[in-house]
């Protein structure tokens, strides 16, 4: 699938589309003829690691940021070592409108680059994480690294911290893993990948990832939602970061200026036609995913107020 990189240039006109669609989401108005929108904040988020051993067992549930990137000599892999941070993502559905999903789109904000070369360029996939006994759900936790901000309220250090982690009890000698979970695994087939160069990105630019196959499984319920990992899977050979805005930028205490905006999903949904007359003058063409074959069938629905209602396709 062909994804997103939204430039500094085009941020305005985009966030202004994002908080129409939010307008939207209590309104229950359509942003555009035959079309309903919602803005999703991410439920849960945070980062795993293990580009140093010591990095293994922490958790940063309250983290203000995402962090995916390469490895430093972690857990026996040589230093550049690829696929060494990953980023989780998790979004409650429920509540959602009952028309067909046209499309929906992962949104993270680019807080600012790390470690790296200028010429950097991350190849991001987002991969559906799959159950894993104890291990799924995972759970956010609550730790948080020292910053020169405010710690959101109820956080703790990463290594008292409770929650997910990239190897916790059971998979890690060191003792301060107890209090963790391992990781949950994930396809290893990623649902969507997106490039994100350094040298054209900027803090604030809007990255987004169609995921719309796997949200439309987790609508139906033909697969559990347990979220999203998203990782990197490449490497240059040197040690480089990129680092995504997190929800709890919004908590802390004392706030942090290059922060910008908690992850989303936008969701676009094929708007049912409500009148008779919507489905006049070859409107009933309008509404696609619905699969009316003509006028009467389009009419049919709204006097049967769904009852004829046919399944849409991917």
């Amino acid at each position: 699938m062909k994804n997103t990189l939204i430039s500094k240039s085009r941020r305005a006109h985009f966030l202004g589309a994002v908080l129409a669609a939010v307008a939207v989401q209590y309104s229950g108005a359509a942003l555009a003829a035959n079309t309903l929108s919602r803005t999703l904040t991410v439920e849960a988020d945070t980062l795993v690691r293990t580009d140093l051993d010591v990095r293994r067992n922490d958790n940063y549930g309250k983290q203000q940021i995402l962090v995916i990137g390469t490895g430093r000599g972690g857990d026996g892999q040589p230093y550049g070592a690829a696929d060494a941070m990953r980023a989780l993502v998790r979004f409650d559905l429920a509540g959602l409108p009952t028309e067909p999903l046209i499309s929906a789109n992962l949104v993270l904000s680019v807080y600012q680059f790390g470690s790296g070369s200028p010429t950097s360029v991350f190849t991001i996939g987002a991969h559906r994480i799959v159950p894993s006994g104890l291990r799924t759900p995972w759970e956010e936790g609550n730790g948080f690294e020292g910053w020169p901000v405010g710690a959101p309220a109820g956080s703790v250090d990463v290594d008292a911290a409770f929650g997910v982690a990239w190897s916790g009890l059971g998979d890690n000698p060191d003792p301060s893993a107890a209090n963790n979970k391992t990781q949950p695994d994930f396809d290893a087939v990623a649902e969507a990948t997106t490039l994100v160069d350094r040298a054209t990105t900027l803090s604030g630019d809007l990255i987004q990832w169609n995921v719309s196959s796997i949200v439309k499984k987790w609508i139906r319920a033909e697969v559990p939602n347990l979220g999203l990992m998203l990782r990197d899977s490449t490497s240059a050979g040197d040690f480089r970061e990129l680092y995504f805005d997190a929800k709890d930028g919004a908590a802390l205490t004392v706030p942090d200026p290059k922060w910008h905006a908690a992850p989303r999903l936008l969701l676009v949904f094929q708007a049912e036609p409500d009148l008779k007359s919507d489905c006049k003058n070859d409107g009933w063409r309008r509404y696609s995913l619905f699969q009316f074959k003509n006028q009467g069938e389009c009419v049919s629905y709204v006097a049967t107020h769904g009852r004829n209602v046919k399944d849409e396709k991917d």
